[in-house]
């Protein structure tokens, strides 16, 4: 309430950051920018609509874009105000393809062909774009990451500051296309454990180094993206404004993010990720997510979908399995709850229990020909696994 407010104001308990705060950050976030000579000269015909989905994102989202030079903004008014509520979605998430319905509706009104939204804390960024047939479709994260990464390596090429010590990092269970991108064009390539803590550290583990200015890009699968050397943690406001000079400079070519990606795959091969969740249901669900990872480790399989596993990495225990000739090495990663199996196929299966679900998650990275053949990839070995659950 108002008064507590006041009293932990007045010992001194709560700091207020005013408004020469916000400029230091839109002035780190603005330094990010590579080519921002994109934005303007689509500033006429390039039109985005943005909600922060009742969230922290309602303010310095549509000031960074408007800073970039963005002359066609238009915001998403039923979802502008702060509301922890959030009366006009469900799931106040990003990751969900119906929280733009109302984006989508305004889109089609001001014939715009992009939609983004922030998450609630205006941390993590979605993107829907129009396809050839018209209708809007969503962008995964693993997709925007590869945008990108791509983007960001061949805009800093074309400045000639993509440095010798050019890195970027990602987390072990986001799209290994990452890795084909970055080692083709001389940039090194950091996969951590899941959570942002852990590209932050990697940052963290340059500038200590001295080195500054290297650092092109960290993600994560679940639509968080770090551009700058400003922060350590995911930040939805340099992501779009990234985005959005992305989405400009593919523009000039006569170009879509969907027309992009599949350039992409063209010169890198065609990649696809999905994630299957498996629940414990019960009052003893906790215990049986425990029980069934500790069974996975006493008992670890030698296949998937009659593809020979090559590797186990158990990050739990910090030992790298080569199944053909038993050797073992170390992970070189912090202590985490985690199996991740290669295939000889290129192929990783990669199982994780939820930290606050009683669930498993299973992540597949697929190297695929086809999204049938993803399909059915991901098929054969998410149910071989789930049957290893079966205790």
């Amino acid at each position: 309430d108002t008064d507590r407010l006041d009293e932990l104001l007045s010992k001194g308990l709560i700091t207020v950051l005013g408004e020469e705060f916000d400029e230091k950050y839109l002035s780190a976030v603005l330094s990010t920018s590579i080519s921002p000579e994109y934005i303007s000269e689509c500033k006429d015909s390039l039109k985005v609509v943005y909600t922060p989905l009742h969230g922290a994102g309602y303010r310095l989202v549509p000031e960074i874009l408007r800073r970039a030079g963005l002359s066609n903004l238009y915001t998403v008014e039923e979802q502008m105000t702060p509301n922890g509520d959030f009366p006009t979605v469900e799931k106040p998430n990003p990751e969900y393809p119906e929280v733009f319905n109302l984006g989508i509706k305004l889109a089609d009104k001001v014939g715009s062909d992009i939609v983004i939204a922030t998450d609630p804390d205006a941390d993590r960024i979605g993107v829907m774009q129009r396809g050839k047939d018209g209708n809007f479709k969503a962008l995964s994260g693993n997709e925007i990451g590869v945008l990108l990464l791509d983007y960001v390596i061949l805009a800093r090429k074309k400045k000639g500051t993509l440095t010798d010590t050019a890195y970027c990092a990602k987390s072990i269970v986001s799209t290994d296309m990452a890795y084909k991108i970055a080692s083709q064009n001389g940039v090194r390539l950091h996969d951590v454990l899941t959570g942002f803590k852990y590209i932050g550290e990697t940052i963290n583990s340059y500038t200590d180094r001295g080195i500054v200015g290297s650092f092109l890009l960290g993600f994560e699968e679940s639509y968080g993206y770090l551009m700058g050397e400003y922060a350590r943690d995911k930040d939805a406001v340099g992501a779009a404004l990234m985005i959005i000079e992305m989405t400009s400079y593919h523009k000039t070519r006569g170009k879509t993010l969907f027309d992009a990606l599949e350039e992409l795959y063209a010169l890198y091969g065609r990649y696809s990720e999905k994630t299957v969740d498996v629940y414990m249901d019960g009052v003893d669900g906790v215990q049986r997510r425990e029980k069934i990872m500790n069974s996975l480790r006493k008992n670890p399989p030698k296949s998937f979908g009659g593809h020979t596993i090559l590797s186990v990495a158990d990050y739990l225990n910090n030992t790298v399995t080569h199944l053909v000739d038993e050797s073992v090495v170390k992970t070189g990663q912090p202590e985490s709850d985690v199996l991740y199996y290669t295939l000889r196929t290129g192929d990783k299966v990669i199982v994780r229990p939820s930290g606050t679900e009683p669930k498993i998650k299973i992540y597949m990275l697929l190297s695929i020909k086809s999204e049938e053949d993803a399909a059915y990839k991901a098929f054969i070995y998410s149910n071989e696994v789930k049957k290893l659950m079966e205790i």
